[in-house]
């Protein structure tokens, strides 16, 4: 009997005839790479056009597709999206969990064959992780005082143009099966987290409105979004509000590859900013993706209690999980 891992949330099926000979796999890009198990074949990328085409499987279990060709298209941004739309250049969008702020709507004045609807999503629009291997983000009564400092509403407001509710303790969204209606809202207190953080010992002890660490030197409060327009300003809010409370807090602004970098493989942030897929918080392992500090996710969080959690969450055959 073969033991699988616990702790790796998801995982795809290759070929061993393919991959076994290839030393860097992140690197290969032969054309026996796009080889898989689905319903449709890669044929050719134009890149110059960001065309991608593929060809029905019709050895497919599940039965021949009723497409015989299908064309991906690749928009740079939402304004192309927009006009291949109402061309009628394409049938539909089809992209995975890529939120649409609310003062988007605005851009689909004068077309006539789009209209934008909200619904409840299942996704997270914003998250905000804390990185558990850096000062003073590891620690409790920190993450509670950003907790109070932060003005939920304000970003609804300004970035979000009202889209949106403040969240309630925990993570998922309100759309999930199972989500507990009777949980708390995140409450915006300065004064509460003005006086967690001087009982902890950040304290102005120079009067030059900037609170220092627990033994007196300056500090930093670095803040990463994702780079998406809306993440960052956000971001630049948040920043702002902190700073109201003596936190020298600043965005650190990234590229896509050096973002993924720092958030996703070095795992080194202090507060990540941006925003959770329909996966994130459905899979099995729910939001633990984003805190626990195992293999296949992107948490930083070591806690032992949370790793036998998730461990029996993503073991669990239903959503009933004891313990």
């Amino acid at each position: 009997m073969t033991t699988l891992p616990t702790d790796i949330p998801s995982t795809f099926m290759i070929l061993k005839r393919i991959w076994q000979r290839v030393d860097a796999p992140e690197e290969y890009n032969g054309k026996d790479a796009m080889i898989g198990c689905g319903p449709y074949i890669f044929e050719r990328y134009e890149s110059k056009a960001g065309i991608a085409c593929f060809k029905s499987n019709p050895n497919y279990f599940a039965g021949k597709p009723v497409a015989d060709i299908v064309e991906w298209h690749y928009c740079k941004n939402l304004d192309s999206l927009l006009r291949f739309m109402e061309s009628t250049q394409i049938d539909a969008k089809i992209d995975y969990y890529i939120p649409l702020p609310g003062y988007n709507k605005n851009l689909v004045t004068g077309f006539k064959n789009i209209i934008i609807e909200s619904v409840l999503g299942l996704g997270i629009q914003l998250h905000l992780a804390f990185g558990f291997k850096q000062y003073p983000s590891y620690m409790t009564e920190f993450r509670q005082a950003v907790s109070y400092a932060i003005d939920y509403q304000a970003i609804i407001d300004k970035v979000l143009d009202g889209v949106g509710e403040v969240p309630s303790r925990g993570y998922c969204s309100p759309a999930l099966m199972g989500f507990d209606q009777n949980l708390g809202r995140l409450e915006h207190n300065p004064k509460k987290a003005e006086e967690i953080l001087s009982r902890t010992g950040f304290v102005d002890s120079d009067r030059d409105g900037l609170r220092e660490s627990e033994d007196g030197k300056k500090m930093k409060i670095p803040l990463t979004p994702y780079p998406e327009v809306y993440v960052n300003q956000a971001a630049h809010l948040m920043a702002s509000q902190l700073r109201l409370l003596g936190l020298d807090a600043y965005v650190e602004t990234l590229d896509r590859d050096s973002s993924n970098q720092k958030l996703w493989l070095d795992r080194d942030y202090c507060l990540a900013i941006g925003y959770s897929t329909p996966f994130g918080c459905m899979g099995a392992e729910t939001a633990a993706i984003y805190y626990a500090d195992m293999p296949g996710m992107y948490g930083t969080c070591s806690d032992s209690e949370l790793t036998r959690m998730v461990e029996m969450a993503i073991c669990s055959k239903d959503l009933g999980v004891d313990g």
